[in-house]
């Protein structure tokens, strides 16, 4: 089982000045500011430079942050903010806390709270080739391969949605790391209840949904 991003959301007590927050960082010389969106090329060209980012989001209306490749921060008008990335709880705080400290040095109030993980992404990998048609069928779960390559499971108790590809599965949705290893054990429980995990050739009698 591997985790591959974590999102967390707080809210900052007074609402940022979002106008006053990207002209500063455009005067700062560490950070390479674009008015919208960059493409990717240009923004992966600032960062492997060593420079950090910043740009608008009209559509949203927010300012996105980037130190580094692996983070991302979002800062909205009403005072929430997003940190995306990250494959520790613990990793993902302090980068929170780093991009906290960006809203002090240019003299905004950075005091926030609620701090919370909402998502964790993770994946697990099964170490064999599955038959999606017989796992679905046999646990009544939904499975259309025309339109997504995965059988959806849901836990309930959890909360959480679980994505089983024929090689791994994705789990979405958790908010715990504790949670992560309860999912991965259900879904262990789910598999063994299915003896045959062989991949078969498709033929016309598993065509649909299941």
């Amino acid at each position: 089982m591997s985790i591959n991003n974590i999102v967390a959301t707080a809210s900052l007590r007074i609402a940022p000045d979002l106008r006053g927050i990207f002209d500063m960082l455009q005067c700062n010389e560490r950070f390479c500011c674009w008015k919208s969106k960059p493409d990717r090329k240009a923004l992966d060209a600032v960062l492997c430079n060593g420079r950090n980012a910043c740009w608008r989001n009209r559509a949203f209306g927010s300012i996105n942050v980037k130190l580094g490749k692996k983070t991302l921060f979002q800062i909205f008008q009403n005072g929430r903010v997003i940190i995306i990335g990250g494959v520790a709880a613990a990793e993902t705080k302090e980068n929170f806390a780093r991009y906290l400290n960006i809203l002090f040095d240019l003299g905004t109030s950075n005091d926030c709270d609620s701090y919370r993980i909402q998502n964790i992404v993770a994946t697990y990998d099964y170490k064999r080739r599955l038959d999606l048609f017989y796992i679905a069928k046999k646990n009544r779960l939904p499975f259309e391969p025309e339109l997504f390559p995965a059988v959806r499971y849901r836990i309930h108790d959890l909360k959480v949605t679980v994505n089983i590809f024929d090689t791994k599965c994705t789990i979405l949705g958790v908010k715990t790391v504790i949670a992560v290893g309860q999912a991965v054990e259900k879904i262990k429980k789910l598999l063994r209840t299915c003896r045959n995990l062989t991949l078969t050739l498709a033929s016309s009698a598993h065509s649909g949904a299941w």
